[in-house]
């Protein structure tokens, strides 16, 4: 018998996706490692990366290519950085559902400010632990 940990196993197939407004070669390298270390620290297998521009045509296009790649894989999940990354509120929720139909999950790296602002809460105003030895509640 031999365990798992001793060989490599691939993790869920996952494909990022970002947009730029422009050419911006050092945001693309940014964005690009954002999203493989993201994919990393989660054991996800990263299989590709799609820009798309905000031009209305090339945008269109490398989504169109993000999902037909998606749904001819069976991938798990498109990796964003922020859910901004999607478009406009209008685009977003209509992509949001594309990608969905396509069986997939959405991840993003960078959490919405409201989440963010509670983590930020609640690091500089952490909740009472109940009274008793500290060392109870460790695990």
């Amino acid at each position: 018998m031999t365990l798992t940990e001793q060989h490599d196993v691939a993790g869920p197939v996952v494909y990022g996706y970002f947009r730029l407004p422009r050419y911006a070669p050092d945001r693309q390298a940014a964005l690009t490692v954002t999203i493989a270390d993201y994919c990393h620290r989660h054991e996800l297998d990263l299989c590709g990366i799609f820009m798309g521009r905000e031009d209305a045509a090339n945008d269109d296009l490398s989504f169109t290519g993000l999902l037909d790649v998606v749904t001819l894989s069976g991938a798990y999940g498109v990796v964003l950085p922020t859910i901004q990354h999607l478009g406009s509120r209008q685009v977003a929720a209509r992509r949001r559902r594309q990608v969905r139909d396509a069986g997939a999950r959405l991840l993003v790296v960078r959490a919405s400010r409201a989440r963010r602002d509670v983590a930020s809460a609640l690091r500089r105003f952490p909740p009472a632990l109940p009274q008793g030895r500290p060392s109870q509640y460790l695990r």
